[in-house]
C-alpha cells in the first residue's frame, strides 16, 4: 500500500476484526466448559477495543483523515458525520459489553445470551463500519488527498500504533496483550 496511513488503518481493522470473532468464540463456548481464564480472556479482549481501536484508532480516523478528506471533497459529508457518530458511541457500547461480561460472570450462566447477542449486535455494527470506511471513504480519500495531506496523515498514523499488529505495546499495556496473545495461540485449532 502506497500510504502508511491506510496500511495502519488495514492492520487496526483486521486485528479489530481477529479480536471480535476471538470473543464471539469464546462467549459462544457451552456454559459447561467455560472456566475463569475464559472470562480473563473475554475482559482483556473488551479492555483492548476499549483503550485502542475506541480511544486511538477512531482518534486518527476522526481528527486527521476524515477532516482532511472534508476538505478536499463534500461528496462524503454524511457518511464522515454518521461514521464520527458512530466512533463517539462506540466506547459505551464497550463498556456495556463489559458490563453484561460482569453481570455473565457474577450471576451465571443465565446470562450468556444476554452477552452473546449483544456481543453479535456490536459485532456487525462494527464490521459495517469498517467496511464503510475501507469500500467508500478509503477510495474517495486515495482520489482526493494531496501527497502533502498523505504525509501529514501517515505521520499521525505512525504514532500508536496496535500492538496486536506486531507493534511493541507500551509498558502500561504490555500484560494485557500478553493475556490475549497467549489466550488465543493456547486456543487455536481447538
Amino acid at each position: 500500500m502506497k500510504h502508511l496511513a491506510l496500511r495502519v488503518i488495514g492492520e487496526e481493522h483486521a486485528a479489530l476484526r481477529a479480536v471480535l470473532y476471538s470473543l464471539e468464540e469464546v462467549a459462544q463456548k457451552p456454559a459447561s466448559t467455560l472456566v475463569a481464564e475464559d472470562f480473563e480472556a473475554m475482559r482483556a479482549m473488551l479492555v483492548y477495543i476499549a483503550e485502542y481501536p475506541e480511544k486511538l484508532h477512531h482518534k486518527k480516523e476522526s481528527e486527521a483523515l476524515f477532516p482532511m478528506v472534508l476538505a478536499r471533497s463534500h461528496e462524503l459529508k454524511s457518511v464522515i458525520k454518521e461514521l464520527d457518530d458512530q466512533h463517539e458511541r462506540g466506547e459505551s457500547a464497550v463498556w456495556s459489553l463489559m458490563h453484561s461480561l460482569m453481570l455473565w460472570e457474577m450471576l451465571g450462566s443465565g446470562r450468556q445470551k444476554t452477552f452473546v447477542n449483544e456481543l453479535k449486535k456490536y459485532k456487525e455494527f462494527y464490521l459495517n463500519h469498517m467496511k464503510v470506511e475501507t469500500e467508500v471513504v478509503i477510495p474517495v480519500a486515495e482520489d482526493v488527498l494531496t501527497e502533502d495531506d498523505w504525509e501529514i496523515i501517515d505521520s499521525i498514523f505512525a504514532l500508536n500504533k496496535d500492538p496486536l499488529t506486531g507493534h511493541q505495546p507500551s509498558l502500561e499495556f504490555e500484560g494485557l496483550f500478553r493475556k490475549i496473545s497467549s489466550y488465543v495461540s493456547a486456543h487455536e485449532g481447538s
